[in-house]
């Protein structure tokens, strides 16, 4: 699959995760592996664990995981539990493509085989 990062629009759809405050663009690559694109101003304030272990590289801009900045280049691997106290991506530039508005029956598709999913504390 040939994605072009640079351009205008992501393939995917929106998904809000659990506990922000708003969508952020989901693409698939594979059964583990995805694309996402984080709105600027992004936030999720609650703190909670996924049940994988989730792996990182930051591609453009900058995003911020329990007080440390990931910026372009940025590689980064939480183990499976790991507590993230916030997240967010720093209002520092206009969003070039802002996400569509919510769908109310989107949600994050659980690969095969992966205990995939969001924990509050």
């Amino acid at each position: 699959m040939l994605i072009d990062l640079l351009g205008g629009s992501l393939p995917g759809h929106d998904v809000l995760l659990p506990g922000s405050d708003r969508p952020v663009r989901l693409s698939r690559l594979d059964e583990a592996t995805s694309l996402v694109r984080f709105p600027t101003g992004w936030r999720r304030t609650r703190p909670g664990h996924y049940l994988a272990g989730e792996e990182l590289l930051v591609l453009a801009g900058s995003l911020e995981i329990s007080g440390i900045t990931y910026t372009p280049g940025d590689h980064a691997w939480l183990p499976s539990g790991t507590l993230q106290h916030s997240s967010t991506t720093p209002p520092n530039l206009p969003d070039p493509h802002p996400p569509a508005p919510p769908s109310l029956s989107e949600s994050i598709p659980s690969p095969a085989g992966i205990g995939w999913g969001w924990s509050w504390e």
